[in-house]
């Protein structure tokens, strides 16, 4: 999958003309992580493929891992607008780190599983990240002008 996005910034990159139902903010994204790294839109990101040396995938997404990174501070400035305490705010931010944590009561004692998925997936040339960040910074921006209200 990180190839069909991958071809999409080369699109835009080289200025091409495409046609494609979904909106082009993620993949316009994807575009600048390739020029900021170097980029020049040359290859193709078939499937299956191996990258030449001319493709600087991994700048590419380290740079495009950083909206996963983003996602913990801003989850922690949420947790902070919504009033809630400091061990719920680390509480928030590790299931952000870690995913989702599945507890299951048994007796007394609770199992915690983390769940890595999320920490995998940031690090792809893919638009979920992105998508979950701006998700997080739209909720944050509107705990902050809820909060507006008594001020």
């Amino acid at each position: 999958m990180q190839a069909h996005f991958g071809k999409f910034g080369s699109h835009y990159i080289n200025r091409d003309f495409y046609f494609d139902v979904h909106p082009p903010l993620g993949k316009m994204l994807v575009g600048l992580a390739g020029l900021l790294s170097g980029y020049n839109g040359g290859f193709d990101f078939k499937s299956g493929e191996h990258y030449p040396d001319t493709v600087p995938y991994t700048a590419m997404r380290v740079i495009l891992a950083t909206f996963g990174v983003g996602m913990v501070p801003v989850a922690w400035w949420t947790a902070g607008e919504l009033g809630w305490s400091r061990q719920s705010r680390h509480l928030v931010t590790l299931c952000v780190l870690f995913g989702e944590y599945i507890i299951s009561v048994t007796g007394i004692r609770l199992k915690k599983a983390p769940d890595v998925g999320w920490l995998c997936i940031s690090r792809f040339i893919l638009l979920d990240s992105m998508l979950i960040f701006f998700t997080f910074t739209t909720v944050l921006g509107l705990v902050k002008f809820h909060n507006q209200r008594h001020e």
